[in-house]
């Protein structure tokens, strides 16, 4: 029987990630404050002159980011998040606290 799935009527449910990883993942949302210190750290190496963060940054206009570094932190972000971020949101994430709103949301959907 493959990890993390289950028979049924003869055909194999198979997941990608063992149960253990999925449990652990749904019992263990991360909260507000751990996202904004994550998006941080994904966002230090970026920022020009090694200037101090907020949440009121925009990315691009107070960060200097053009738009590949802005798809490459979207990308990090939905590697380290394990989210898949909505073309149609995408607009509406200008500013770090945008950014980490919308994770939040994600991380607390069923």
């Amino acid at each position: 029987m493959p990890v993390g799935g289950a028979k049924k009527a003869g055909v194999a449910l198979t997941c990608k990630r063992p149960l253990a990883v999925l449990r652990r993942r749904v019992s263990r949302m991360p909260s507000q404050e751990e996202i904004v210190a994550q998006v941080f750290e994904m966002l230090t190496p970026r920022v020009k002159d090694g200037g101090a963060l907020s949440e009121d940054m925009e990315l691009v206009g107070d960060l200097g980011l053009d738009s590949v570094q802005v798809l490459d932190l979207l990308m990090e972000v939905e590697d380290r998040f394990d989210v898949s971020i909505p073309l149609n949101v995408l607009p509406d994430i200008r500013t770090v606290k945008d950014l980490s709103d919308q994770l939040h949301k994600m991380s607390t959907l069923p």
